[in-house]
């Protein structure tokens, strides 16, 4: 869920099957809604890429392993 001044929504997460290591996750969301905002994506773009690179951490143990470099973003998740 997201709300800023100019509106509110809701952002679909991304299902995962094998969770292997919940380290970190919060900060790769961070990281996605960050760099997303940073490249211009809207709210809703930037919050996607974070629950995708969130997912993405989740699965590898350690809390950076899993961080995407950003050739590796799907492309709807590159702005």
């Amino acid at each position: 869920y997201w709300c800023t001044a100019d509106g509110s929504g809701r952002v679909p997460g991304v299902q995962v099957t094998n969770i292997v290591d919940t380290v970190g996750a919060g900060d790769a969301f961070a990281a996605g809604a960050i760099s997303g905002r940073l490249e211009g994506l809207d709210w809703p773009q930037a919050l996607a890429r974070a629950n995708w690179v969130g997912a993405q951490v989740i699965q590898v143990v350690g809390d950076m392993d899993g961080l995407p470099r950003r050739d590796r973003l799907p492309a709807a998740l590159r702005g």
